[in-house]
């Protein structure tokens, strides 16, 4: 084979003692290594106390290739001026970066970060840990398309002053206060994110939408939280916090996909404006009184679609506007299985109590306009696939007759208080 005479099409950076450039585009002063001109970098190496800045008017792809960079007094790549960068994590490298406590003379925000929209692409891995503050930043817009990525901060994992985007990757933040905090709309269309925060698993300022991706929330205060509306169209979201698990200012609308949300001192769903259901499977556990499953202040319940189970101390009104029947029932004791059998012998709910509760909402395309019910309780369920206690295509025997009812009405109580 020939030996290729034309340049790889990008500038080498080899981090070290001393810092390296194969190519153009790029100067080094002492322990810091500027990229002055657009175009494509590729960085390498090891180097315990540095930085990579970019300053420039035009557009940066930075590629890291199996690097490994720490700042004691400042960021570890410092993003000053750009049209944008785009940062590729090369396939099949480990990249790391970690910063100091303390930052003299820079106005960066965190480990990684951009005066100017950030994309994050590759298949590869990056490590940032964040001592200063954030650990990975954005002063315009960032946007996740690819990557294994590790999070530790003192403040946030993911920061943005205005928009996050997530459209795969799988993003992991082990510490934090807020996992991803976003001052404008935050959106994901895809991904796995694992978040175990301090305070807020995702929280936004503007409309928080999610598309699809599979999102854990571990631990932490708030799960997903939206200073304006949360929209829903698809995706598994599960949640487990001490507070609410989704809670807007405004307005929550459940479209799509699987949620399953447990507060331990909380509300599982907590909207101040409205909370509409179209569509989606959603399991919300809430606690005891005044704590409920469902919660919109001022307003009723709609539930014109999906299937959905709402459990807690309270929950507020099934609106009956809603285009869809709705079960109200009162407190079962954990451990006890639930059935609503309809007359023509079709299961229409299949749930085992998993946690204390006083009321408890069901609705599912399932339950059908003026048809007659009998609900049994103390039963065995058997096979099918269970959803935090929600059953489908279960086998369900014994029990006893709790009681029988109809759907004539939007609104059916059984059991007796508490209700709404």
């Amino acid at each position: 084979m020939a030996t290729p005479t034309s340049s790889p099409g990008y500038t080498l950076i080899t981090l070290g003692t001393p810092i390296t450039v194969s190519g153009s585009g790029a100067v080094v002063s002492g322990n810091t290594v500027t990229i002055v001109d657009g175009g494509a970098y590729r960085v390498v190496g090891t180097l315990a106390d540095g930085m990579i800045e970019v300053d420039t008017a035009g557009t940066v792809e930075l590629t890291l290739a199996g690097m490994a960079l720490t700042h004691a007094a400042g960021p570890a790549i410092d993003v000053s001026n750009a049209e944008s960068v785009s940062l590729v994590l090369a396939a099949g490298t480990t990249n790391t970066l970690v910063d100091g406590a303390d930052y003299t003379g820079y106005e960066a925000k965190g480990t990684l970060f951009s005066n100017d929209t950030l994309e994050i692409s590759g298949s590869g891995a990056l490590q940032v840990t964040g001592h200063y503050k954030h650990a990975i930043v954005s002063d315009d817009d960032l946007i996740i398309h690819g990557g294994v990525i590790t999070l530790a901060a003192t403040t946030d994992g993911l920061h943005a002053n205005d928009d996050i985007s997530v459209y795969g990757g799988t993003i992991h933040v082990v510490q934090a206060h807020d996992a991803l905090e976003s001052e404008g709309t935050l959106s994901i269309y895809d991904g796995a994110l694992n978040l175990a925060p301090e305070d807020d698993g995702i929280i936004a300022e503007d409309t928080l939408t999610i598309h699809g991706g599979t999102i854990y929330v571990s631990t932490g205060t708030e799960g997903i939280e939206s200073k304006n509306n949360i929209v829903i169209n698809g995706g598994s979201i599960t949640i487990t916090v001490s507070d609410d698990g989704l809670n807007a200012t405004n307005d929550i609308t459940v479209n799509g996909g699987q949620i399953y949300a447990n507060s331990t001192a909380g509300d599982a769903v907590d909207s101040n404006g409205t909370l509409h259901f179209t569509g989606g499977l959603t399991v919300a556990l809430g606690a005891n009184v005044p704590e409920g499953g469902l919660d919109c202040d001022n307003c009723q319940i709609v539930f014109n679609g999906g299937t959905v189970v709402g459990a807690g101390g309270r929950n507020s009104t099934p609106s009956s506007n809603s285009a869809q029947r709705v079960v109200v029932m009162s407190s079962r004791p954990v451990g006890t299985a639930i059935r609503f059998l309809r007359d023509d012998g079709v299961d229409a709910f299949v749930f085992r109590v998993t946690k204390t509760y006083q009321s408890m909402i069901y609705t599912a395309p399932e339950l059908l306009p003026n048809r007659t019910y009998t609900a049994y309780t103390g039963g065995t369920i058997s096979g099918g696939t269970d959803f935090y206690g929600l059953y489908t295509g279960a086998t369900y025997t014994g029990g006893s007759v709790w009681t029988t009812f109809n759907t004539n009405a939007v609104v059916t109580t059984i059991g007796g208080p508490p209700g709404p």
